[in-house]
């Protein structure tokens, strides 16, 4: 009786940690549209989040969670890369925000988000959110550009990078103007009304912040649990893997889907990025475009 009981748990918490799909406040979700409307729906996702979550806010993101490796390829790219995963996560944690901004809202009949619908939103998701969002946040700076005001302080090396990014505190990763529209266009998604909702610029830039902490969480859940996983827990040595890979940030969406209400809900399929043209990529081997002209130029010289 009590393992029929336990099996019955089990079942239960899988279904809540998965959180189904990914329903609109009007209209059908994404998975029981047509076959061309699907495939619309999803390449237009795919560009949005990949002209926002790239390579390097990704890698800046990984260090603040105290990462020193991830996996940025694998013999299967659909399922275990770390960046199409990341891209994923922020398109699940935009889609419940982003709703619940328009229900409230449209029940409220207002026009415009302001902080304190954002605040009333959070707080719905059990999220607070600290500072004012009054003015824009500031871009992080790069350690490149730390190094070169003080290089006798920095060293290229991970832990450094690590410590560089733990400082920055209120600033964000991800491009303003991308974001932007990616927002946008969850908001439009969302809206049951000819005019979507619209927000200010301090607005928007609390929801890249909500937003980028909420990866930073996940990826430290699963630098825990990776470091935990691969030792007995007796032994105290370091882990014998440093690598993260897609497969734990996925784990940790499982153990916390049902109790972080951000992070609810099935992940939804994601174009994988497009192939670099040849003659780019040669040019981008040789030094670059600038580099690969100056050498036409010298053959036609």
């Amino acid at each position: 009786m009590a393992h029929r009981l336990q099996e019955q748990l089990d079942s239960e918490h899988a279904r809540a940690a998965d959180g189904g799909m990914l329903w609109p406040l009007s209209g059908d979700p994404e998975e029981k549209l047509s076959q061309a409307r699907k495939a619309e729906s999803i390449r237009a996702r795919s560009e949005a989040l990949h002209d926002v979550v790239r390579a390097e806010p990704v890698r800046r993101l990984t260090r603040k969670a105290g990462l020193t490796a991830y996996a940025t390829s694998s013999p299967d790219a659909r399922t275990d890369v770390v960046l199409k995963t990341l891209r994923q996560i922020t398109d699940v944690v935009l889609f419940n925000l982003c709703r619940e901004l328009t229900r409230i809202c449209e029940h409220q009949r207002r026009k415009v988000v302001t902080e304190d619908l954002l605040r009333e939103a959070l707080k719905s998701f059990q999220v607070k959110l600290h500072g004012a969002c009054e003015h824009r946040h500031s871009a992080c700076s790069s350690l490149k550009r730390h190094r070169r005001a003080s290089p006798r302080t920095t060293s290229g090396n991970s832990e450094a990078e690590i410590l560089h990014e733990r400082n920055n505190d209120s600033c964000v990763c991800f491009a303003y103007a991308p974001f932007a529209k990616l927002v946008r266009m969850y908001m439009r998604e969302q809206s049951t009304l000819d005019n979507p909702v619209k927000m200010s610029r301090g607005v928007l830039s609390c929801i890249q912040l909500v937003v980028e902490q909420s990866l930073v969480e996940v990826l430290e859940r699963a630098r825990y649990l990776m470091r935990q996983t691969t030792k007995k827990k007796s032994d105290t040595s370091s882990p014998t893997r440093q690598t993260l890979f897609a497969r734990d940030l996925r784990t940790v969406l499982v153990t916390l889907g049902h109790r972080h209400p951000l992070l609810s809900g099935r992940l939804r399929p994601a174009l994988a990025d497009p192939p670099v043209p040849r003659a780019k990529a040669k040019a981008k081997a040789k030094g670059g475009p600038a580099r690969a002209k100056a050498a036409a130029r010298a053959k036609r010289g």
